[in-house]
């Protein structure tokens, strides 16, 4: 089983050294000034050393340190490509790129376990990560400078990491209940879309572990299941706001042209198109199939709700849970089958107005006699 999706962790707060006299600044190529000792990173530096742009690959520029116990000492980079998965000028090329990131970024420098796996060709991927060692991590898989990542779901979120062979160890994860899920087929179907990219590789493979909870019917289930439509994720805030204005440089005008860029937009621009041309297709008539569709979108919820809720009961052997299961397979097969929920819902409707009736009459006695 997955374990539970770790919160992010409030990093320590820095206090800026008043003496910026004794400070190092360096310009980016924006000519934008800050120290190498700041919390505060730009994205031009942040490429320059992911793509390896600001420093040589042998370690010309940014030497590495040459303490015997540091995993980055030249003395101990035969070791790494003996032990691991890379080759010296690979293992070369990637403590040059952390020496450099560790130079100009101090306060979050990599620490030594971390690098000593890096050397090796393997690293990890998670939430749980600051966004630069994330981003270092995709640069160097990228780059082929990784062999193996440990990554859990932030994988289906859609980065540009290519593999050859993606290996998903778990089919289900913690929900926000605290109950195991089984993985949507969307976010499978991402991860395992991982391996074999188009232009890069001529086949990829997916493997699935079975697990003493899911096992082939799991698997079957979850990858013949429809997929759910895309929806936007995206939320406004105050960070976000700052974020998009600090990204203009005070201009709104690339704020309001990033968020015209983002997914919301565009469906909020399809929608409006579908509503614009099903009023002209229907014209007196769209009042009615808006409610209907509404009302075909809610049995659809109503779907899927309650297949969560079977494939759960179905996992319990207790007789209890079964039995349940059995009450809910049969209330799917009439939300299922379109002629059998017109006639309960007439035979529903019918039994509606027969009660009204009937309470109408009842009233209509109680005031006669009184």
């Amino acid at each position: 089983n997955n374990k539970k999706r770790k919160s992010r962790q409030r990093g320590k707060r820095w206090k800026d050294n008043d003496d910026q006299s004794s400070s190092s600044f360096v310009k980016d190529k924006s000519g934008r000034s800050f120290r190498l000792s700041s919390r505060y990173i730009t994205d031009e530096t942040l490429s320059s050393i992911f793509e390896g742009g600001g420093g040589s690959t042998n370690g010309d520029e940014y030497e590495l340190q040459g303490q015997d116990d540091s995993p980055l000492s030249s003395s101990r980079l035969p070791f790494f490509a003996e032990k691991g998965m890379l080759k010296l000028p690979q293992v070369k090329d990637v403590a040059s790129r952390i020496a450099q990131f560790n130079a100009e970024n101090e306060e979050i420098a990599i620490p030594d376990n971390v690098i000593e796996r890096f050397l090796l060709g393997v690293g990890s991927h998670h939430a749980g990560m600051l966004p630069a060692h994330k981003a270092l991590v995709e640069a160097l898989f990228r780059a082929q400078l990784m062999k193996v990542v440990f990554a859990t779901e932030t994988l289906a979120a859609g980065i540009n990491m290519p593999a050859r062979t993606t290996v998903i160890c778990s089919m289900a994860k913690r929900g926000d209940v605290g109950s195991m899920e089984l993985l949507e087929t969307a976010n499978l179907l991402q991860m395992a879309g991982r391996a074999g990219r188009r232009g890069m590789d001529t086949d990829g493979t997916c493997v699935m572990v079975a697990t003493p909870f899911e096992g082939p019917e799991e698997a079957a289930s979850i990858l013949t299941s429809e997929i759910k439509p895309v929806a936007s994720q995206f939320s406004p805030s105050y960070s976000l706001a700052v974020n998009l204005i600090l990204r203009g440089m005070g201009k709104l005008d690339v704020a309001k042209t990033l968020v015209q860029k983002s997914f919301a937009m565009w469906e909020k621009q399809r929608s409006e198109e579908q509503i614009a041309s099903a009023k002209e297709a229907h014209g007196n008539q769209f009042d009615e199939v808006i409610e209907a569709a509404s009302h075909e979108r809610f049995l659809d919820a109503l779907k899927d709700a309650f297949e969560a809720l079977l494939n759960k009961k179905r996992s319990s052997s207790s007789p209890r849970s079964q039995s349940k299961a059995s009450k809910i397979e049969s209330f799917l097969e009439v939300l299922t089958d379109k002629k059998l929920l017109k006639k309960a819902s007439k035979s529903y409707i019918g039994a509606t107005q027969i009660l009204e009736l009937e309470r109408n009459t009842l009233n209509y006695l109680q005031n006669d006699a009184a």
